[in-house]
């Protein structure tokens, strides 16, 4: 099992993904490829350890505008091409999501039965996770795109999350029939004229916490405004806390009653544990990290890519996508009797 490791993406590259790269190889005997500057790469290795088997694979910038976005020589596209030759499994990157789409789909494609490739999170929930798609590929959406990540969703929360029956639920501003705009609505309407396996209307915000659903269907715009919306409610609880425990000697005592659930939650809240998310409807295992993943984060991310492909991932997507019932949906724009598949 052999993972590419993009050196030059995120907000703490390339020591942070160097590092994290290099526990993940430490805990789980992943093989790594780095790809990024080799002088940049082995000035991080000279402070550590280096694996056997570790390969440097040289790669140009980082792109920093829109003219960079399909240079074959970035870190993300050379991931990528390695991934396409079979010289590597997956591929993390915490690089721009523009610049990580743009590589997976030049140089991997889509699955068969995928038009809109989105991006999934797993969230932890109270007692569960949900998945929550697309949260930042896709910012601009038409109807049959939702219904398409509600497609993918179904297939790898059933297929990869062992989710027997995934309740699918349409992110809106209420769960009112009434509400929300023609996007929404227009799809709101097809999964429910078409009986959707397991869809259970419009979800709200709450639905995440309720456990009404198990997978959250979004556009890009909205499910990554959710999602960033929690970390930083999430870090906010936690800077509450802090402050109300070091108030005074009585809550420093209370603390150490309470020492331990107080670390479970904060434990299970912490999106270092989870690394990434995974690209669906590429025909590659591609995990997004997070621009500001640290070293734990990088290495949940290998970790994830390492289980995508030992969950044989893509085939389990194929088969399940396979099995969802094709939807032909209004474009947004369109008469109501026309139709797109």
């Amino acid at each position: 099992m052999r993972v590419a490791v993009d050196t030059q993406g995120g907000d703490h590259a390339p020591s942070a993904l160097v590092a994290g790269a290099l526990l993940a190889s430490e805990r789980y005997r992943i093989g790594l490829t780095l790809l990024g500057h080799p002088d940049e790469i082995e000035a991080e290795l000279a402070r550590g350890w280096r694996p056997n088997g570790l390969d440097i694979v040289a790669a140009g910038h980082r792109p920093v505008n829109g003219s960079t976005l399909r240079n074959p020589e970035s870190a993300a596209a050379k991931g990528a091409q390695l991934v396409r030759a079979g010289a590597a499994d997956a591929l993390v990157s915490a690089a721009d999501t523009a610049v990580v789409l743009a590589a997976s789909l030049r140089w991997l494609g889509r699955i068969a039965g995928a038009h809109r490739p989105a991006i999934a999170a797993a969230v932890p929930t109270p007692d569960a996770y949900v998945l929550v798609l697309d949260v930042g590929a896709n910012v601009s959406c038409q109807p049959g795109h939702l219904v398409e990540f509600a497609m993918m969703g179904r297939a790898f929360a059933s297929t990869c999350m062992s989710m027997e029956r995934p309740r699918i639920g349409l992110l809106n501003i209420g769960h009112e029939e009434s509400k929300g705009n023609e996007l929404v609505q227009t799809a709101h309407q097809s999964l429910m004229k078409h009986g959707f396996p397991g869809y259970a209307g419009f979800a709200e915000p709450y639905a995440l916490a309720s456990g009404d659903v198990d997978v959250l269907v979004a556009d890009g715009f909205s499910g990554n405004i959710l999602v960033k919306s929690m970390e930083t409610a999430s870090s906010m609880f936690a800077t509450g806390l802090r402050t109300a425990f070091t108030a005074s000697w009585r809550s420093r005592l209370g603390y150490l009653l309470v020492r331990s659930q107080v670390g479970a939650v904060r434990a299970k809240a912490d999106p270092g544990r989870y690394g990434g998310a995974v690209l669906l409807g590429i025909n590659g295992v591609v995990i997004v990290a997070h621009s500001g993943a640290g070293p734990e984060a990088v290495c949940s991310a290998v970790r994830q890519a390492r289980d995508a492909h030992a969950g044989c991932m893509l085939e389990r997507m194929a088969r399940g996508l396979g099995e969802t019932p094709g939807i032909r949906v209004r474009h947004l724009g369109d008469p109501p009797g026309r139709t797109q598949g």
